[in-house]
């Protein structure tokens, strides 16, 4: 019996070649496929990331209409703090004036009419012979706050028990008064009446 070993050889070959070929195509399937499967799962990911940035911004624009919000009530509490402090102080300076002109004018004695109340300060009455070293001199960062009252009024001449030293008595009890201060007294006679008229510095 005759064996052809060429023909042998090229039948090896060809299993050999075909072995090959298979093992090839099983790599690029296995590869195809693994690349498909990652694509796959980019796109997953990547729907997944899109729905999470969805949800972000969702929330980042729920968070800005809600910081938008208390920006605005922040506002609104500022503001009415202010007008609660404002409305404060005005009560504070008419409680103020009420105890002053009510300290001025329920004390009056018999015989004494004041005819002038007026707003002064330390600046404006410092050249005034005697007022300046009898009334405390403010500092500096206090003049703004420290008044002083400029009171004119008149005495009848014939008014018994002194009505005058009795009036400036009682404002110095006064707590709200700090220093009184008689600066002058002249004599002012009419065809009617005579009368000494006066002027009182008061110190708040």
């Amino acid at each position: 019996m005759d064996i052809n070993f060429l023909d042998y050889r090229q039948e090896l070959q060809k299993i050999a070649i075909q072995k090959l070929i298979v093992k090839a195509v099983v790599i690029i399937f296995l590869t195809s496929l693994a690349i498909l499967s990652y694509w796959g799962y980019q796109q997953i990911k990547i729907k997944f990331s899109e729905i999470e940035l969805e949800k972000l911004e969702t929330r980042v624009k729920s968070l800005s209409a809600a910081t938008a919000e208390v920006q605005r009530m922040k506002l609104n509490i500022k503001h009415a703090n202010e007008s609660i402090k404002e409305i404060s102080r005005v009560r504070k300076n008419q409680l103020q004036v009420l105890q002053i002109l009510e300290g001025l004018t329920l004390s009056i004695p018999d015989g004494i009419w004041l005819t002038k109340i007026e707003q002064s300060s330390f600046d404006k009455i410092s050249s005034i012979k005697g007022v300046s070293a009898f009334l405390d001199k403010p500092k500096i960062a206090e003049k703004s706050e420290k008044k002083i009252l400029k009171v004119q009024g008149n005495v009848l001449k014939n008014a018994a028990g002194n009505p005058l030293t009795r009036y400036i008595k009682i404002l110095r009890k006064i707590n709200h008064f700090k220093k009184v201060h008689l600066q002058k007294i002249n004599l002012q006679s009419s065809m009617s009446l005579s009368a000494f008229n006066f002027i009182l510095y008061i110190q708040l």
